[in-house]
């Protein structure tokens, strides 16, 4: 009962400071405690924080980790794992919905401004790189986004027909293709650069327009419109 009390006091003073200043002011083990907070009720979470941030060194690193992994770490179970494994998902999901509630619903992305700013969110709950698919119509509406594959740390194949498939099946007139370089810079490879290449093909072939291929990297992007290698 001692202990169950010191920590209650804990989590007050912990919640007393938050309301006093701001979640970004704090220390990473005292943001990453406020986080557990939510969904480990009782308990010492000012140790179970640092046990995650001593094996994955930022809460970054805690977010991106996959749960069987997160289990391996005492005092975390599997809703625990969960809940961490899945919170850069849903702040992906809560960035896009900000977009579409800031842009009256209207999902315009004609220019680099507008989609290297939805492009960002996408990428919030993965360390390896990634493909995801625009789909837009004739006035550059988003029909809807897709992922085509998953890579590795540093590598990811893009299936130019899956690309073409979809394009066509949801009736889209201008696709932008996204991936990101988790362990890189924001530059093409050359796979990149050829894999591109074949895409504009494959989609001028049917009739369809290719925006733009976009590399994120951390908080840089490489467009290649905007550089001119489309």
């Amino acid at each position: 009962m001692k202990a169950e009390g010191q920590h209650e006091g804990h989590r007050r003073r912990m919640r007393d400071k938050l309301n006093s200043g701001s979640f970004s002011d704090l220390p990473e083990h005292e943001q990453l405690e406020v986080i557990l907070f939510s969904v480990i009720h009782r308990g010492n979470t000012n140790e179970i924080a640092h046990r995650l941030l001593d094996k994955y060194g930022s809460v970054y690193g805690v977010l991106a980790a996959d749960i069987d992994s997160l289990t391996e770490v005492e005092g975390v179970g599997v809703r625990v794992a969960e809940f961490l494994h899945n919170l850069p998902s849903i702040l992906g999901v809560v960035m896009r919905s900000k977009i579409e509630y800031e842009s009256n619903n209207e999902m315009v992305l004609k220019d680099i401004s507008s989609l290297k700013t939805f492009l960002f969110t996408l990428f919030t709950d993965t360390i390896t790189e990634r493909v995801y698919m625009l789909m837009l119509n004739k006035g550059f509406r988003l029909i809807k986004f897709e992922k085509v594959s998953d890579g590795s740390i540093d590598d990811v194949y893009i299936d130019v027909g899956k690309v073409v498939r979809r394009a066509i099946l949801n009736n889209a007139s201008y696709v932008v293709l996204a991936h990101n370089h988790p362990s890189g810079a924001a530059v093409p490879s050359g796979f990149d650069i050829s894999a591109t290449g074949e895409v504009a093909k494959g989609l001028e072939v049917v009739g369809i327009g290719f925006l733009d291929h976009v590399i994120i990297s951390g908080d840089r992007y490489y467009s290649f419109r905007e550089n001119r290698v489309l």
